[in-house]
């Protein structure tokens, strides 16, 4: 696990579209298997819970990987990772092409029966639904990886996405299932499980409010149990919706309802957290409380019980923990700040983040994290002169390159860069010759 993927205490078994996915794998006739859905529906859950019940369904395979891209959206990055795993002594500094990576990894994964998990890959994809070229990927290099994939005969990858991958539809050797809400009784386990009361007419009518999105159902689950002793009325806390309304706005009315009931310490650490580019590691958690002591007995009591909902995950990479949210989570709590106030806060992070410590000679992406995530805030609040000297003034080009990480197609790895000559090129007049 590159990135660690922690499954929820609560969650609904699937054990239909598990069992499909484990057959396709046990047979290992399809070399891309893709697993797509409206985000919150549980694809990573359904993926991760796989791997864990690889021998029930005796699958014994050669090695495993798992890569988010939701934590890292930088096709180099899994290159990269994926080549130290299953290459002894690869050095990525001798291979600084993605193309040579790309081509490492598939040789390395003809060796045996490796499954390499690729989660979201949707932020790599187009996403403008307007646009002729919508589900395409945007990464050459990315697209020429799996049509490698696809011709191969050993391994296989497991992708997981929001949008259709358009470049792989209707291509030989690739299995698409296609993820649906939950069928009533799992919806019914899912509530069991968090404690939800009342008569089965009346779950029946919140399935029927609500429908039975898994992300939205957990959070419901949480907020009845959280907030009203687990009894079905709770519901009429949260404001009505059309019942034609799409998905996003049912998940939105219940974030809403909690962000009514929520006190106000809680909604400053969920909207601070959500402004984060990634995870949130134990040191930064003094940004994430007004009065900036992270050791405030109360201060900590509260993060224990927010991790106790869904509105809080921990996400891990390699040895290292950290607090982040659901996409869909954080993107609602971040636009629940204001203007000025989400100005503030990324000033404010961003001053922080500046302040962190950096190793005397950085080697590696995540010890120049603390420099991305200044730059982050800077291009988040229209401060690119400032965002250009902090990667400028610290050689980061130069040591990204050195390290391995670039990107020939792009000039280099890390997305706040890639972003940051974007904004440049979008905002000349702002910047100056």
């Amino acid at each position: 696990f590159v990135h660690g993927y922690t499954l929820p205490e609560h969650w609904a078994e699937r054990p239909t579209e598990t069992e499909a996915i484990a057959k396709r794998v046990r047979a290992n006739a399809d070399r891309i298997l893709i697993l797509t859905a409206i985000g919150g529906t549980g694809k990573s859950a359904l993926t991760r819970k796989l791997l864990d019940e690889l021998p029930k369904y005796g699958i014994a395979l050669d090695g495993a990987l798992w890569f988010s891209f939701y934590v890292e959206p930088e096709f180099d990055r899994f290159l990269v990772e994926a080549c130290r795993y299953l290459i002894a002594g690869f050095n990525p500094q001798d291979h600084p092409s993605p193309y040579d990576k790309s081509l490492l990894l598939r040789e390395a994964l003809q060796t045996g029966h490796y499954l390499v998990v690729l989660d979201g890959i949707e932020v790599l994809l187009e996403s403008d639904k307007e646009r002729p070229d919508y589900g395409t990927f945007r990464d050459r290099a990315l697209r020429d990886f799996l049509e490698g994939i696809r011709e191969q005969s050993e391994s296989q990858v497991l992708i997981s996405s929001r949008f259709p991958l358009m470049d792989l539809a209707d291509e030989s050797g690739v299995y698409t299932l296609e993820l649906n809400d939950l069928a009533p009784d799992a919806a019914d386990a899912l509530f069991a499980s968090y404690g939800v009361k009342g008569l089965q007419a009346e779950r029946e009518a919140i399935y029927a409010r609500f429908g039975t999105h898994a992300l939205t159902l957990q959070l419901l689950g949480d907020f009845l149990t959280r907030y009203h002793d687990g009894q079905p009325h709770g519901v009429a806390d949260i404001q009505p919706f059309l019942p034609q309304s799409p998905q996003g706005v049912r998940l939105q009315a219940v974030l809403d309802g909690y962000w009514q009931t929520l006190e106000p310490d809680e909604r400053f650490f969920l909207t601070r957290l959500a402004a984060f580019r990634g995870g949130v590691d134990d040191r930064s958690l003094l940004v994430l409380n007004k009065t900036g002591n992270a050791f405030d007995p109360a201060f900590r009591q509260m993060v224990d019980r927010l991790l106790q909902s869904p509105l809080v995950t921990v996400e891990r990479r390699g040895r290292h923990a950290r607090l982040t949210a659901h996409p869909l989570i954080k993107t609602f709590f971040y636009e629940r700040m204001g203007d000025s106030e989400r100005t503030l806060a990324h000033r404010t992070l961003k001053d922080y983040a500046q302040g962190l410590p950096l190793p005397d000679r950085p080697r590696t992406l995540e010890d120049y994290e603390p420099l991305i995530e200044a730059c982050h805030h800077c291009l988040q609040v229209g401060l690119y002169t400032e965002a250009y000297q902090i990667y400028r003034r610290n050689n980061m080009d130069n040591s990204l390159r050195w390290w391995g990480h670039y990107t020939q197609e792009q000039g280099a790895a890390c997305a706040v860069v890639v972003q940051l000559l974007h904004q440049f090129s979008r905002n000349f007049d702002k910047v100056g010759a």
